[in-house]
């Protein structure tokens, strides 16, 4: 078990033992005064000190070091501590060695005069008046808290001369000193001073406030520390796996290579195949060469030698050989067959060019963020307070505890491009709130960083509902004759308006052309409805022609596609889908291609049902929304054309639009009312337009709400 003498914080760590007058350095580590002194000498310190623990150099004289009073208190109370330990193997009293007494086993200590006792020493101190009031502590009954008092009593003591026997209680700033009450009155009486107590807790109280930014400042730098080891050991994976692709490239281009070369050989061989039939020709020439060439010499031997006796016995021998050789001779090919000769075509100074410039590893920004953002699951709403929470975390995903991070939030409107800086708030345990209160609907953008670096999916796109329980009155009008449906260009907020043809008016209120003529050939109309704008494209129902056409914008035609009457149209840009509401009963779906890869029957059971569809919409998840005139509810199918629900009490609804929020507005024909519901289906608002024969309805990004009126002639904005 550890001593308590060894449990103190009293030993140098130059020489191993107790202190004797203990200086603190700057850097808070504490040495014996001799111990600094016989380490930094002034013609080696040269006005600087140099910590033997740390190692790190002060620019301060070894003569002007604070002395540690605390450092020293503890060092005599070790001492004493050892002391008496030492009185329990009978160690020989300190105040009996003026011989005045005969010395025996130490029984106390007494503070005052820091010497160990013996019992007849103790008991002259009880009968004499000028050390009763010593301050003296048994043997065996010693204890850690016993003693610091007693040294406390007995060291802190005021060194003004005259004063020795009172305690400090007061510190001068004057000349940055302990003293005591008396001081005040003599050599401090026109300093500034304070009671030590109040002194003390103001030193704390800025102490502690040090102490908290320390921290602080520790937890910044360990989340430094650790992301950046984090992202060398990212950079050593990257690295690792970019070393592998490049290995893989070149090892499938070397067997890229590889099998081109078979290839290339194995149509070689292919080629050769005539010429080996014309070695095998050349070969059977030369015999039936030399095989006649034989019997021609042997007949001419033969007509030249023999009798005539000698001929006639070879009758029918000699001729009948000789025109079977003949009869090889014609059998075979005189001629050789045609054949090609091998040619190769490769030129390899080009591929060669291209391989030298194959590929590139350039430097780029380690991907790695240590912060992560949690968005409600509630999208913001216009003047509603909204709160974004963000937790910190070191690299391996853990939370991390603390805060004083510098922690900044903006909400971009990205149509006015007006920014709105959020209220930061730190929960001191990792995690950090962010609030706003937005004052514009629309397309926003919401930027966070932490200590100046964005967040992982920082920036990132956020839709602020606009408060459909408070729309004024009509603000804007378009005269526009029997206006059927409108649709809404995103980038530029022109309207475009079916009627008899397309018109295209402008934000202020002016039109700015008309697209298309009346008859049935491309470009042409004949009773046009729905029209989706998406992008430089737009898709407009063609009714009576029974075709959708796809054109410009600028009214220029790319495609037309479709079947029946089609009336409503919408755009899917989740899956590049085009929904149509036919006359049929049905709802079609077309890719981009014009190709119809999907019908949904009005005639779907388990409540899907529904008849003369009108309007259609796609809501942020890809789900289909169908306004039909004679069913009382919106109807929703997903994108595979199950039915999913069906929402609301309406009367004969024709238009319908979807926000980017999700938000769904509906327009009754015949009364007035355009119909807000949430993304669950549930009744947000009615909005009174005073409007008579309402055909449809459309929201732009902004949020500012569009409805036509055929009986009107106008189109108005909410």
């Amino acid at each position: 078990m550890m001593s308590d003498c060894e449990s103190l914080d009293c030993t140098c760590f130059v020489c191993s033992k107790l202190f004797v007058d203990p200086r603190i350095l700057p850097c808070l580590h504490t040495f014996c005064r001799s111990c600094l002194e016989a380490g930094n000498l002034p013609a080696n310190n040269q006005g600087s000190v140099r910590c033997p623990k740390c190692l790190r150099t002060f620019p301060i004289a070894s003569g002007t070091l604070t002395k540690n009073v605390h450092g020293d208190l503890e060092a005599k109370v070790a001492q004493v501590l050892a002391k008496m330990a030492d009185a329990r193997h009978g160690t020989a009293c300190e105040g009996c060695r003026d011989g005045n007494l005969s010395s025996g086993p130490a029984k106390a200590f007494c503070a005052d005069c820091n010497e160990m006792i013996c019992q007849q020493c103790w008991d002259e101190h009880k009968r004499h008046l000028s050390l009763k009031k010593h301050k003296i502590v048994p043997c065996g009954g010693e204890s850690n808290e016993a003693l610091h008092w007693l040294l406390r009593s007995t060291e802190y003591r005021c060194t003004s001369p005259g004063h020795e026997e009172k305690e400090w209680s007061v510190y001068c700033n004057t000349c940055g000193i302990l003293a005591c009450q008396s001081c005040t009155l003599q050599g401090h009486r026109e300093h500034q001073y304070g009671a030590l107590e109040a002194v003390s807790k103001t030193q704390r109280e800025e102490t502690v406030a040090s102490l908290s930014r320390a921290r602080e400042t520790v937890a910044k730098l360990k989340l430094a520390i650790e992301s950046r080891r984090a992202t060398a050991e990212e950079m050593e994976t990257n690295a690792k796996r970019v070393a592998l692709a490049v290995t893989a490239a070149f090892e499938e281009l070397e067997n890229s290579l590889k099998q081109r070369k078979n290839a290339l050989l194995t149509k070689l061989e292919k080629v050769m195949i005539p010429s080996s039939t014309a070695v095998k020709q050349q070969k059977e020439f030369e015999r039936v060469y030399k095989e006649l060439s034989d019997y021609s010499e042997a007949t001419v031997r033969i007509l030249q030698t023999y009798t005539d006796a000698e001929m006639l016995a070879l009758k029918g021998f000699l001729p009948g050989q000789l025109e079977a050789v003949l009869k090889t001779c014609e059998s075979a090919p005189l001629r050789p067959a045609p054949h090609n000769s091998a040619v190769l075509s490769l030129d390899t100074t080009r591929l060669l060019k291209l391989i030298q410039q194959l590929g590139e590893v350039e430097e780029c920004s380690p991907l790695h963020s240590t912060w992560a953002q949690t968005l409600p699951d509630t999208q913001p709403c216009v003047n509603t307070p909204y709160q974004v929470i963000v937790e910190t975390r070191n690299p391996s995903r853990e939370k991390l505890t603390g805060g004083g991070l510098r922690l900044k939030g903006e909400l971009v409107n990205l149509s006015t491009k007006s920014v709105m800086t959020g209220e930061a708030e730190d929960h001191r345990d990792g995690s950090y709130t962010l609030s706003f209160t937005p004052h514009t609907p629309g397309s926003h953008q919401l930027r966070i960083t932490v200590e100046g670096e964005h967040l992982a999916n920082s920036p990132c796109d956020l839709y602020v509902n606009r408060d459909y329980t408070a729309v004024a009155p009509v603000v804007q009008r378009f005269a526009v004759r029997c206006p059927s449906f409108i649709a809404v260009r995103g980038d530029s907020r022109d309207l475009y308006v079916s009627s008899d043809l397309v018109h295209v008016i402008d934000r202020e209120g002016k039109e700015r052309c008309t697209i298309g003529g009346v008859g049935s050939r491309e470009g042409q109309f004949n009773g046009p409805q729905g029209i989706a704008v998406h992008g430089e494209v737009m898709y407009v129902a063609d009714r009576y022609n029974h075709r959708i056409q796809k054109m410009t914008v600028d009214g220029e035609f790319l495609q037309a596609f479709g079947q029946g009457q089609t009336t409503g149209v919408c755009f899917d840009p989740r899956g590049d889908r085009i929904i149509a509401a036919n006359g049929q009963n049905n709802v079609l779906v077309f890719n981009a291609a014009g190709t119809l890869v999907q019908s949904i029957s009005g005639s779907t059971s388990g409540g899907g049902s529904f008849s003369f569809p009108h309007g259609v919409a796609v809501d942020p998840q890809g789900n289909v929304h169908v306004a039909a005139r004679k069913s009382s509810s919106i109807k929703v199918f997903n994108s595979k054309g199950s039915f999913v629900r069906a929402y609301g009490n309406l009367i004969e609804p024709t238009g319908i639009a979807i926000d980017r929020g999700g938000y769904c507005l509906v327009c009754e024909m015949y009364t007035s009312l355009i119909t807000v519901f949430d993304v669950q289906g549930k009744l947000v608002a009615k909005i009174q337009t005073r409007l008579l024969k309402q055909m449809a309805v459309a929201v732009d990004p902004d949020g500012s709400v569009y409805v036509s009126s055929s009986d009107d002639n106008v189109v108005v904005k909410l």
